[in-house]
């Protein structure tokens, strides 16, 4: 009776060990996935650490760029009060550039009233010299003309001179004989008339 007590007594027991165990499983589960979480998490840990190094590296660079930054406000800070002191004298010579701007605006518009009198002189001395271009090119045919008159007068004279010889001596011997003649007549009537 005793075993059969005993035996109970196991069989009590075993569901409660089993359900430990489960337990137990659930806990070492829950531990492992605890440590790959504590792993995991030093990783990122590790991570965040070095990305804030490389944020407080950047943030030590922005401040140097800062501090530049604010160097150089400062120096145009202190050009601006220059500027602004020297504007004064400025004014003056502001004024004295506009009277120089003014004159020499009136430089420019004589001279460009100069140049449309130039053009329009050149374009008459243009037309007047198309114009002689003109009448030197008729004078020129003209003296071309004269030119070949002569010739042509020399040629016929060149050509005609020795028939005007012939026809000179022809004359002369004409005239003798015409002299010769009227001699004979003048003679012959003397010595009628005697």
């Amino acid at each position: 009776m005793e075993d059969r007590e005993e035996d109970k007594d196991a069989l009590r027991y075993t569901p409660i060990v089993e359900e430990e165990y489960e337990e137990a499983e659930d806990e070492l589960l829950e531990l492992h996935e605890l440590e790959n979480m504590k792993r995991f998490l030093e990783g990122e840990n590790e991570k965040y650490k070095g990305e804030v190094s490389t944020l407080a590296q950047e943030l030590e660079g922005i401040n140097v760029t800062i501090a530049a930054t604010q160097g150089s406000i400062e120096s145009y800070e202190g050009q601006i009060e220059k500027y602004v002191q020297n504007i004064g004298p400025l004014e003056v010579r502001k004024e004295s550039s506009i009277a120089d701007i003014n004159q020499v605006k009136l430089k420019i518009h004589a001279a460009r009233e100069d140049e449309e009198y130039s053009l329009i002189l050149k374009d008459t001395l243009t037309d007047e010299l198309d114009q002689i271009k003109s009448e030197k090119a008729i004078i020129i045919d003209r003296l071309g003309d004269i030119e070949r008159g002569i010739d042509q007068i020399s040629h016929d004279r060149q050509s005609k001179l020795p028939h005007l010889k012939e026809y000179d001596v022809v004359l002369r011997q004409i005239c003798n004989i015409l002299k010769g003649t009227q001699n004979r007549i003048e003679v012959s009537l003397t010595l009628k008339g005697r």
